[in-house]
């Protein structure tokens, strides 16, 4: 596997590909992260009211 770590994108747990690629992940060790969308677009907008 040539990666650094895994992030895991919303309704991953309805992908049996998905839940491969979190148990590989898990059983090497490598980090791996949820993506939230809300709270991105959350940030996003946040930081584009401070440059406006």
């Amino acid at each position: 596997m040539n990666c650094e770590a895994l992030v895991l994108l919303p309704g991953w747990q309805d992908s049996r590909g998905a839940k491969i690629e979190r148990a590989i992940a898990v059983g090497l060790g490598f980090p791996v992260w949820l993506y939230e969308l809300e709270s991105t677009i959350a940030n996003a907008t946040a930081t584009l009211r401070r440059f406006q």
